[in-house]
């Protein structure tokens, strides 16, 4: 039997503005709700553990970084469980977008959770780039629980890569290192076990076991009796292996002892430990010449314990089912009783609130009346930039050539009203985010520019350099910064040129392990860029210019003579 432990550690700091009174009973709910979830989840009641898992999340108020990792860590699982490795990214995204972390702590998740969804959906050379950058990661904050996080992912690496010296040399190193607490090391000591089973070296494995096995019967930590028991059972088919039956027997009856004292545990046995020792006293029994009667009871004696472990199972189920009836009912109550109070309230205060308001409404106007101006200001610069970066010029240009197209009845008409129609509803619909999707955002500059071709053909080709490692974590960058220098290239670069222009744009991140900015860099072989020159493109320009400076205190670059230009920018993503 293999059993692998996969840990994900969270530094968590949530805000809550409610009183003790009410903090008390939310956290009572929100750990009740992740208690059912894991319940369910052992069940493989998936869909029950979905549930409380959310509602876990949603009604957590606790001041505290691990409750609410805790309860995402088992959302994102009962996700993995299921295969469905885009809902995980979906949740793991959903938690990056709450205030819950500082923004190192998130960046340290991020890579742990990723690290998991990568292992289990079997990317495994995206697991191998996260996990390096992970563990730089947890070395430069010095967060050693991360370290260790990594070093053992980087172990499953290994093993998949079947690098066996690799994997026994940090699988050793592990067991001996500082950094990992007592309750790990005896988990890898289970690992290195099993390595040593599946090797041949059952007597190496033994000893492994052994270790695993003292380290639980000294603690009386939550789930040792389950541990115990899978020690035993590993034991016993070690011995199985080497044909010692009496000892593997020893270790047997140590199992059957745990399992009928501790079956009602919520860490008990699982079903698929009592069935491999169900298939251990099968073995023995073959190869001891066991008489059919002893046999038949064996059987008879697993046929019985399934019947026991699928009753206890329904009996869980119906006692969950009925708390979570009792408190529906217990809420609904609490509910009532508040509105009662709050109408009692809302009575005596009708007045209060109607001073309030007029008072509220003084201090508006008197806000607004002030603010007005500069609202005006604001806006107008927002419709110069907006029109600067969708050229009236330029779209009478294109339905005029694309009408053209129609009348003459090219077939590459429809194509482009097709990208000229999706060109106009990408700037509407973006020109009111702060943010796009990279992918969505190249999307759109290259329609443009297709487009700009038809209006002029065999004045210019581009070309694209955008990382693969931005477009493939789904980074987010500003709409429509770029645009307005591929349009300066294009109107006043190429004007009169003698040759066939060239634009080539290049977007990568600024470090490989850090995609919170980027650089965007854009070249072209015009004519050159006069700066003096003041008409609208140079306003908008100014504008991107100030807003690329504000947000990311770095200067916009322009270098431009008679042989080209050449624009450089950082960009914050998202």
């Amino acid at each position: 039997m293999r059993v692998f432990h996969t840990c994900i550690v969270f530094f968590l700091v949530l805000t809550t503005s409610c009183n003790d009174q009410d903090l008390n009973t939310k956290k009572l709910e929100s750990q009740d709700y992740y208690k059912i979830a894991n319940e369910a989840y052992q069940d493989q009641n998936l869909e029950l553990a979905k549930k409380n898992y959310k509602l876990a999340i949603e009604n957590n108020q606790i001041d505290s970084v691990y409750p609410v990792g805790d309860y995402y860590v088992g959302l994102i699982g009962v996700y993995l469980f299921q295969n469905k490795y885009g809902d995980a990214l979906a949740e793991l995204q959903e938690f990056e977008d709450s205030d819950y972390f500082t923004e190192d702590d998130k960046l340290l998740f991020s890579l742990d959770v990723k690290q998991s969804i990568m292992l289990e959906s079997k990317e495994f050379e995206k697991l191998d780039s996260i996990n390096k950058i992970f563990y730089k990661k947890s070395i430069e904050f010095k967060d050693t629980i991360s370290e260790a996080n990594a070093l053992i992912f980087r172990l499953n690496i290994h093993r998949i890569k079947e690098e066996k010296e690799e994997y026994e040399d940090l699988l050793n190193r592990l067991i001996e290192s500082s950094i990992l607490n007592d309750l790990r090391k005896a988990d890898l000591l289970n690992e290195k076990g099993t390595h040593d089973f599946y090797s041949g070296n059952y007597r190496e494995a033994i000893k492994d076991y052994e270790a695993f096995v003292n380290f639980f019967r000294a603690t009386d930590l939550s789930g040792a009796k389950t541990s115990l028991a899978l020690g035993y059972a590993n034991i016993a088919e070690a011995y199985i292996e080497l044909k010692e039956h009496k000892k593997a027997r020893i270790y047997l009856d140590s199992f059957y002892s745990i399992d009928q004292n501790h079956s009602i545990d919520q860490n008990q046995i699982s079903n698929n430990l009592r069935n491999s020792v169900f298939k251990y006293e099968l073995r023995i029994a073959s190869k001891d010449s066991v008489d059919d009667m002893n046999v038949e009871q064996i059987i008879d004696a697993y046929a019985a314990q399934q019947d026991d472990f699928y009753q206890k199972r329904y009996n869980k189920e119906i006692q969950a089912l009925t708390e979570e009836k009792i408190k529906s009912e217990s809420l609904l109550k609490q509910q009532q009783e508040s509105e009662i109070a709050r109408l009692k309230t809302l009575t005596y205060s009708s007045i209060a609130v109607l001073i309030l308001i007029i008072a509220i409404g003084l201090v508006s106007f008197i806000l607004f009346r002030s603010k007005k101006e500069q609202t005006i200001k604001d806006l107008n610069n927002q419709q110069r930039l907006l029109r600067a970066q969708m050229n009236p010029h330029f779209i009478f240009n294109v339905i005029g050539k694309i009408q053209h197209l129609l009348q003459e009845k090219d077939q590459n008409s429809i194509s482009y009203l097709s990208k000229f129609s999706r060109l106009l509803r990408s700037v509407l619909q973006n020109s009111t985010k702060d943010y796009v999707l990279l992918e969505d955002e190249i999307e759109v500059l290259s329609d443009y520019l297709l487009l700009q071709q038809l209006r002029f053909p065999n004045l210019f080709e581009f070309e694209m350099n955008i990382s693969e490692l931005l477009l493939d974590e789904f980074v987010k960058v500003p709409p429509m910064l770029i645009q307005p220098f591929v349009e300066n290239s294009i109107e006043h670069g190429f004007n009169k040129l003698p040759h066939k222009g060239i634009i080539r744009l290049e977007i990568q991140p600024l470090k490989e392990d850090d995609l919170s900015k980027v650089k965007c860099t854009i070249v072209d072989n015009g004519i050159g860029f006069d700066a003096s020159q003041k008409n609208s493109e140079s306003v908008s320009l100014a504008l991107i210019s100030d807003f690329i400076k504000k947000s990311t205190g770095k200067e916009l670059v322009i270098e431009s003579n008679h042989k080209g230009t050449r624009v450089s920018f950082h960009i914050n993503t998202a």
